[in-house]
């Protein structure tokens, strides 16, 4: 058991199932922005390129 802040899209599905419970929504934070960096000329793993279209959603 534990209290943690992160993004709303990294938990949402377990808010929605249950697994964790929010608490203080009114405290929530403005958003951050955030970069993906890679180096364009490699190939990217498949792991690595579904999170990054995770991301991207």
């Amino acid at each position: 058991m534990g209290i943690c802040q992160t993004y709303d899209f990294i938990i949402r599905d377990r808010i929605a199932r249950g697994s964790l419970v929010e608490i203080l929504p009114e405290a929530s934070g403005r958003t951050r922005p955030f970069s993906v960096l890679y180096v364009p000329h490699r190939s990217l793993s498949a792991a690595t390129r579904a999170f990054i279209d995770m991301l991207v959603e």
